[in-house]
């Protein structure tokens, strides 16, 4: 990850690493397609900008199993991509099963996913099969693809989110 990858996702949230809540740094590691604890490392040890004290206490604090139980009220084992009103130039990559958590009063588009919850506050998605939808904002310019992929993937590229096809005949 690039470091001025890294910098953009927390400066367009207006975030500081030294200062900010664990959730704020899941947050940022969804945008960038890693895991909470990576992320933490990668800038204390690649990119320096996270002092060993401050990633010690982030790692130490709470679990990234925790982070998402807190972020959705409830327990949560499954993996779940935060995808703020910030995320953009890149599309939403999940496996079936994911969860993606998502600003309220969105619109889904597409058959890849399904809407687990929708309330004021928020709109939580399940990836529910391989293929490609989006999610929009009405109201807003704001809109991003959803790409869902079979669980643990294995062959070509360009068929990781194909929709599955029936047998006819």
């Amino acid at each position: 990850m690039p470091k001025v990858a890294v910098d953009r996702g927390f400066a367009v949230r207006s975030l500081k690493p030294q200062t900010c809540r664990p959730e704020d740094i899941y947050v940022v590691a969804s945008w960038l397609g890693v895991g909470y604890t990576t992320l933490i490392h990668h800038m204390r040890q690649a990119l320096g900008t996270l002092s060993v004290q401050r990633a010690d206490q982030l790692l130490l604090r709470v679990s990234a199993q925790s982070l998402r139980s807190r972020l959705l009220g409830q327990d949560c084992p499954e993996h779940l991509v935060i995808a703020d009103l910030h995320w953009s130039g890149r599309a939403i990559d999940v496996q079936i099963s994911d969860l993606i958590l998502l600003p309220h009063n969105v619109t889904v588009e597409g058959k890849c996913t399904a809407v687990v919850e929708q309330t004021a506050a928020r709109t939580l998605l399940r990836a529910t099969q391989p293929g490609i939808g989006r999610v929009r904002l009405p109201g807003t310019d704001w809109a991003a693809f959803v790409r869902v992929t079979r669980k643990d993937y294995v062959g070509r590229g360009k068929y990781r989110f194909e929709e599955e096809v029936g047998d006819v005949g």
